[in-house]
Formats: structure tokens, C-alpha cells, sequence
């Protein structure tokens, strides 16, 4: 007579979350294990799409700023002077793209006062006569060949045309210029307004994320992590096991 054991094998549960020990039976046999998790990730970028992510926000950022001098010129005006090679200039235009905007404000900066001259042959080079060309005067054959120009936002009075060799401009009489070095030979100048242009860049700065449902068979760890071009947010961290009742 032959006889045979014979045992039955329990079957391989479904996958179990476990929250708790209570939910894996005190005598089961774990099989195996995984973890569910939510991995979300954002990113920045001055690119108007990347693939695989969807822009939550965008803002604009200042990247440059600054403001410039700039003046129309008149006729006669020294263009070897440092105020013509620096100043004759087109303000900046406001404009906005999707990616780049400028911002511009245009404001009244003030007067450069000017002239031509040549010594009228007194002793006092104060009173030289002053043109609006440089050239021959009518006077004694003398040569406008000094050329003298400031800047400044005093208001001077204005003495009509006379001192002025008849080229009718109006002349205005500089007092706060004192020495000689001021007057650069007259007290006596023509004048122009400048302008000063202020403006500030920006460019648009693109914020994406995503977001995946994921498993791995190694432990996960919920937390935060930023490797300087994108932060990794894990949550949701779920263990499931897999076991046999024994």
C-alpha cells in the first residue's frame, strides 16, 4: 500500500497597500514589494514651449537699464565737438514682443549752450563777438575759428539777437560763468535743449512643470530636491506588498 502527502499551497494575495502592520496578516509571508509615488517637477526657461512640460506662469525680468543724452543739432554747431559725437543721437522706442519689451521715457534734460567767435582786439577777451558759423566775420577780416559749448539746466535770460554778428538767433547771458575758462570767450552764447532718454529692458521668463503617477521596487522618500535648473517634488508615497498566508 503506497501513501501520498498532500498539501495545498494558500494563494498570492493582490497587491495591498500597507498604511499599517494591521493590514499585512500576522503569519503572511511577504512576496513582494513596491512603492507607488507623485512625482512633480518644475522648471524655468526664457523659451516659449519646452515639450513634455505645460507653462503654469510666466513674468517679465529686468535686464538691462539705463538712460542716454540725445539732442537735434543746428546748423554751425562744431560736429568735432564731444557733445555733437556723443549727443546727435534718436532716442530709444518703447516696443513689446512675446519674448522681449522695452520700456522708454523721454524727459527735458536741460540747454547746451554754444558759439562761434573771434576776438574783437579790445583787452577784454569777455566781449568777444560771437556767430553761429564758423568762417569770416564781417569785421576787420577776423576768423571764427573758437568754438565753445556747455551743458547745463540753468534757465539764462535771453538778450535778444544783439552780439551776435546778425545771424538772428537769440543770445542768452551766462552769469554764473565767472572765469575765463567758463566764459571760454564770451558771456554771451545760443542755445538748444537736450533731452535724456530713460529706458529698462526685460525679457519673459517661462515657468513649466509636470507631473507623472510612477513605481519603483526601492524604497522613496517624500521630499524636495533642486539641482539649480529643476526642483523634483515627491509625495504621495504609497507601499505595496504582495504575500502568502502561511
Amino acid at each position: 500500500m503506497t501513501l501520498y502527502a498532500h498539501w495545498t499551497l494558500n494563494p498570492m494575495s493582490d497587491w495591498v497597500a500597507v498604511y499599517s502592520e494591521s493590514d499585512i496578516p500576522e503569519d503572511a509571508q511577504v512576496l513582494s514589494r513596491k512603492y507607488s509615488y507623485t512625482e512633480t517637477m518644475y522648471t524655468k526657461s526664457t523659451s516659449t514651449v519646452l515639450e513634455g512640460w505645460t507653462e503654469y506662469k510666466n513674468e517679465w525680468v529686468k535686464s538691462n537699464q539705463g538712460s542716454f543724452n540725445y539732442a537735434s543739432f543746428p546748423n554751425g554747431f562744431d560736429t568735432g565737438n564731444s557733445y555733437y559725437k556723443n549727443w546727435n543721437r534718436s532716442p530709444y522706442s518703447k516696443y513689446e514682443t512675446e519674448t522681449t519689451k522695452r520700456e522708454v521715457e523721454n524727459v527735458f534734460g536741460g540747454y547746451i549752450y554754444w558759439h562761434w567767435m573771434y576776438d574783437c582786439g579790445n583787452s577784454n577777451a569777455y566781449y568777444r563777438d560771437i556767430s553761429n558759423v564758423r568762417g569770416y566775420g564781417a569785421q576787420n577780416g577776423y576768423g571764427y575759428w573758437y568754438f565753445g559749448a556747455f551743458s547745463s539746466t540753468a534757465d539764462a535770460a535771453s538778450e535778444g539777437n544783439s552780439w551776435n554778428n546778425g545771424c538772428g538767433l537769440n543770445v542768452y547771458y551766462v552769469s554764473g560763468r565767472t572765469s575765463y575758462a567758463d566764459t571760454q570767450g564770451s558771456w554771451y552764447w545760443f542755445r538748444f535743449n537736450y533731452n535724456i532718454c530713460y529706458f529698462t529692458d526685460y525679457y519673459k521668463l517661462f515657468y513649466y512643470t509636470k507631473t507623472a503617477e510612477l513605481e519603483s521596487t526601492t524604497g522613496v522618500t517624500a521630499g524636495t530636491t533642486d539641482d539649480g535648473n529643476v526642483i523634483t517634488d515627491i509625495s504621495n508615497v504609497v507601499e505595496w506588498v504582495q504575500y502568502r498566508v502561511k
